[in-house]
């Protein structure tokens, strides 16, 4: 590789225990951190990745996908080489830009290119679900910034995906680097960085967040409190909100009588391109009333579980 790297190496992932390896992901911002700390991640906001980052709440444990994913990485490297016949380096090692020190990489690989240049080497397993929804249009956005990340960490000029898609799909994406959204990358991370994670102050909460807050703060205490200046603003956002919200709900169900008055008896309507359904559907429902009669008090109550969740509800004071 060139010697005049702009990275250093800072830990050997070899040496590192499961724990070790989530502490130092939480000492910079990695290549998976990249898409939810510019705001470009479906599935995790920059508030969530930032309450992970300070210990504000435990990270998921990961699932059989990332295990199996784990398991193959190997493999699908050797199948890489096998059908690229390039020369391909694992990099088992944490990577730290030396210009951006909260950039960190920890690579799957490294691919030395027939021209002597070197590239990034990213392998990624996909379900047969995924495949068609996440892969099919080109490379997912997550993983298009996770790559930019690690050229901008690594100085390399461009990277190889490689996925296996739904088990038995082997694909291989080349991208190339892309300077324009490097530097808009490095200037988000660097925000991110520098306001949210060094300063402890979390990013503003958006509506990807609504359900997270549940995880976050899963009991309420008996207390009241005098909310911010800025709750004035907000609900005045609720409020309007609840507004359109039962406009646009009365409307919906306006059109969707008036679809039912067209279709009359029939199930199905074709208009153009709309298909419009309004079939018979059975559902099967436990008479709670019965069941009472037939249980004793001991049997319900063995029967029952309890869980507690929050309700959330906006009104007006009492005075």
């Amino acid at each position: 590789m060139n010697t005049n790297k702009p990275y250093e190496i800072i830990a050997d992932t070899r040496k590192m225990s499961h724990q070790d390896w989530l502490a130092m992901r939480k000492a910079g911002i990695g290549g998976s951190d990249c898409a939810p700390a510019v705001g470009l991640s479906r599935w995790k906001s920059p508030f969530q990745l930032w309450s992970e980052k300070t210990n504000r709440i435990t990270p998921t444990k990961a699932g059989e996908a990332a295990y199996w994913g784990s398991v193959m990485e190997p493999i699908l490297r050797n199948e890489f080489a096998k059908r690229t016949n390039l020369e391909v380096h694992e990099l088992p090692a944490f990577l730290r830009s030396m210009e951006h020190p909260f950039m960190l990489a920890n690579i799957d690989g490294y691919v030395k290119n027939e021209d002597g240049s070197y590239s990034v080497l990213e392998i990624k397993t996909a379900n047969a679900y995924a495949a068609v929804q996440d892969w099919q249009n080109g490379l997912p956005i997550e993983y298009y910034c996770q790559v930019m990340h690690y050229m901008a960490v690594t100085g390399m000029s461009s990277a190889y995906v490689s996925v296996l898609l739904g088990g038995n799909q082997f694909d291989i994406q080349k991208i190339e680097r892309d300077e324009e959204m490097i530097q808009h990358i490095i200037q988000m991370e660097e925000h991110f960085w520098y306001e949210y994670m060094l300063k402890d102050t979390p990013p503003e909460a958006t509506a990807k967040d609504n359900e997270f807050m549940s995880q976050l703060y899963p009991k309420s205490e008996e207390k009241a409190i005098e909310m911010p200046t800025q709750a004035k603003d907000v609900l005045s956002d609720y409020e309007k909100a609840c507004h359109d919200l039962a406009l646009a709900k009365e409307a919906k169900e306006e059109a969707e009588a008036k679809l039912k008055l067209m279709l009359a008896n029939a199930e199905v309507g074709i208009s153009g391109n709309y298909k419009v359904s309004w079939k018979n559907v059975s559902t099967t429902r436990l008479d709670s009333k019965k069941v009472k009669a037939l249980l004793t008090e001991e049997q319900l109550k063995e029967c029952s579980t309890t869980t507690t969740t929050r309700k959330f509800t906006v009104g007006a004071c009492k005075k």
